[in-house]
């Protein structure tokens, strides 16, 4: 075993990335973390017995640097299992990764920076944006929460809150491993590997139970979204919805202790599941499976080495279909609910929605690219107001966040519309689209 290697100003980082099967975007993934600004790391990589070309991908760049250092399991372990080997041969800070994913080049050096001016801080996380199989751009098109829609971001918040808030929400309002850094050393036994798909959040739930988290809402990884991935094959087997079972139970005192309970946690996320596999669905990430492809899967007694019998498969089979049902139900339930609003299952209440409507209209008037085309929407006016010389119907867009306070609304319901109303406005704008490559690429 290697001797440990420790940077002498604290900003060594060991990359976490557990391999399984995946020679198609492993090259681009490896590059990614070798781009990286911060040159003081470790790519530690871990086959889990892949029968693909992926060990001899990972061979050859470890031939060209030395910094990269691999290991083949000698047995299947599974991916938070395999997490947990990468994580136990680390040295530094922990970046975790996934084989699918990139890594944008501030990446490593954002997170150490933050780590290092935030002692308290055992976890810190980033945005990301969203790619397709060919690594083009989809985030407009993802349903995904993250902290910046319940959280303060840019500044020390305070671990119990996120751990309140993401189980209020039903959602990994964290982000997935690629997203995220963890001081070193903050292990806590790794991962759940009970958990098929929610492991991640278990885990980030878990430390956070001990220190603090920082939010950087700028983009440091992409996520590929494709019908291979673990996420959307988890989905397919409905793995998740145990997971989300598991993880209530598991924090269930935190949820008492903060007036809310089991049921309600369930409750909330039948309609947060639902809008999560209908989006997999309307960006065809969902493999189809007919009856005979089903039939094909190994039987859940091979997996067990339990007795076979012919009651036993027709049960095995029974499952599956049941497990089909479920799965298109619950489709169905988000295609219904995001375009005819049929269902009124319990949510976030009046004041959390109204909460977080209000963050995201303060972000977007905020915004930089906003505020420096605020001379372009005034001319557009000024011109309209010539043109129809009626200028009385024609109000100017503020670039100050709008309190309640400035109108009179009747109801809840009103003002949230209203809020809605005015994200739209912003985001339809000719201002806004015309500066979204500016965004994108963070020049402002």
């Amino acid at each position: 075993m290697r001797e440990p290697l420790l940077d002498p100003v604290n900003r060594f980082v060991s990359v976490c990335l557990p391999v399984f099967n995946g020679e198609r975007y492993l090259a681009r993934a490896i590059e990614s973390v070798l781009e990286q600004g911060l040159s003081t790391f470790e790519l530690i990589v871990v086959d889990d017995g892949s029968a693909d070309h992926s060990a001899s991908i990972v061979e050859l760049y470890a031939k060209k640097d030395n910094r990269i250092h691999f290991k083949q399991n000698s047995r299947h372990l599974g991916m938070y299992a395999n997490y947990n080997e990468c994580m136990r041969l680390s040295t530094g800070h922990i970046k975790l990764f996934a084989q699918d994913d990139v890594l944008l080049p501030n990446s490593l050096e954002r997170g150490v920076e933050i780590l290092e001016s935030n002692p308290k801080v055992l976890l810190t996380a980033a945005n990301r944006r969203f790619i397709d199989e060919c690594g083009e751009d989809i985030t407009e098109y993802v349903l995904s929460l993250s902290a910046c829609d319940y959280l303060a971001v840019g500044q020390v918040v305070s671990g119990h809150d996120v751990v309140v808030a993401s189980l209020l929400a039903g959602d990994n309002l964290i982000g997935d491993p690629a997203s995220v850094m963890i001081r070193r050393d903050i292990r806590l036994q790794g991962f759940n590997i009970s958990y098929s798909q929610m492991g991640d959040l278990d885990f980030w739930l878990r430390i956070l139970q001990n220190g603090d988290f920082y939010y950087c809402n700028e983009a440091l990884s992409l996520k590929r979204m494709h019908s291979q991935s673990s996420t959307a094959l988890n989905t397919r087997e409905l793995s998740l919805v145990a997971d989300f079972v598991r993880l209530g139970k598991n924090f269930e005192l935190a949820l008492v202790e903060n007036r809310s309970s089991y049921d309600l946690y369930m409750k909330r996320n039948i309609n947060k599941l639902a809008d999560y596999v209908a989006s997999l669905n309307r960006l065809n990430l969902i493999p189809n499976q007919s009856s005979n492809e089903l039939a094909r899967q190994p039987a859940l007694s091979e997996e067990l080495a339990l007795p076979s019998s012919d009651d036993y498969e027709k049960l095995i089979f029974d499952l599956k279909s049941y497990r089909d049902l479920t799965y298109y139900a619950l489709s169905e339930l988000g295609v219904a609910k995001t375009t005819e609003q049929k269902f009124a299952l319990p949510s976030l209440s009046v004041e959390e929605e109204l909460s977080s409507l209000e963050r995201r209209l303060t972000r977007l008037l905020t915004c930089t690219s906003w505020k420096r085309t605020r001379i372009l929407r005034e001319l557009n006016l000024a011109l309209q107001v010539y043109l129809r010389e009626k200028s009385a119907k024609f109000a100017t867009h503020s670039d100050r966040p709008i309190s309640v306070s400035s109108f009179d609304f009747e109801e809840p319901v009103s003002y949230k519309l209203f809020l809605r109303d005015q994200i739209k406005k912003i985001r339809l704008s000719k201002s806004w689209r015309l500066t979204k490559p500016l965004r994108k690429y963070g020049i402002f």
